[in-house]
């Protein structure tokens, strides 16, 4: 997603500024990948990448002062004035992407992405809340919405967004990309323990999955018709992360490589339970 350095007029994470409309514990966890990844690419520190991201919750923005918040949002309770509203939140601190997680729709409104331009040339917004119903806002709002700039990514279902003959192709940001690839390297490594690192690496190898043809439409995941193809490529990669690490306690085999060992333990359920994916 934010990994593609195709994506033209698309900042990287040390120069984004971003709005998680949703303060709990999934906000948090997003964030706290974000910074990892943005130290991780150089170029800013931890402290300084927390100050570029903002959380909003019901009872308005997280910030110092707020004595009705949790740990785990300490990181994200900056020393500033209280800014009443979403979308002035979005113009009073320069805001260029937005991420709902909320379970609340109709929180990403037009006004906001129209707002988001004004920042950015290509926004980020991501509607990550399930079911379909309670997205903050849906893809061909936020294509339209946009001039077809928005870099969009969706927790549930959207159909196609079509202009002139060209289609937009929602990405559905979904655990089914990420966690049976991780789970299946833990498991047939029989790794010591699982340190967040793990979530990176699945992400940086997850993106280079993703074609220009994908991006061409949009598209910032692989089709979902290519998740079983695709997930082993994430556990190998994975797993040389375990194994580097020496996390990893099973030995592979004299005479077979990481790849060939990883391949022979995948289980594939019989046909007529897998004929629907």
């Amino acid at each position: 997603m934010l990994l593609q350095p195709e994506l033209k007029g698309v900042p990287p994470f040390k120069e984004q500024k971003i709005l998680f409309i949703g303060a709990g514990s999934a906000a948090t966890g997003i964030a706290n990948l974000i910074v990892d990844m943005a130290v991780s690419r150089g170029g800013i520190t931890k402290k300084e990448m927390e100050k570029r991201i903002f959380m909003v919750d019901a009872k308005g923005l997280v910030r110092k002062g707020r004595t009705d918040l949790f740990d785990f949002n300490v990181p994200y309770m900056h020393d500033i004035e209280d800014i009443k509203g979403n979308n002035e939140i979005v113009r009073k601190l320069g805001i260029t992407g937005v991420i709902g997680v909320s379970g609340v729709p109709g929180l990403i409104n037009e006004e906001m992405v129209k707002d988001l331009l004004k920042n950015v040339e290509r926004p980020v917004v991501f509607a990550l809340s399930n079911p379909t119903s309670k997205a903050e806002c849906t893809a061909e709002q936020a294509y339209k919405w946009s001039g077809e700039k928005a870099i969009f990514a969706s927790g549930s279902p959207f159909p196609d967004y079509n202009k002139d003959g060209k289609p937009y192709i929602p990405a559905q940001a979904n655990n089914s990309w990420i966690f049976p690839a991780v789970g299946f390297a833990l498991v047939t490594t029989r790794a010591r323990h699982c340190p967040g690192k793990v979530f990176e690496v699945a992400a940086e190898s997850l993106a280079s999955l993703v074609k220009q043809e994908d991006l061409d439409h949009s598209n910032l995941l692989p089709p979902l018709n290519k998740t079983r193809d695709y997930s082993i490529d994430v556990a190998i990669a994975v797993a040389k992360y375990l194994y580097a690490e020496q996390l990893a306690t099973v030995k592979i085999p004299e005479g077979k490589t990481l790849e060939t060992f990883m391949k022979e333990n995948l289980f594939w359920p019989p046909k007529e339970y897998t004929e629907h994916y």
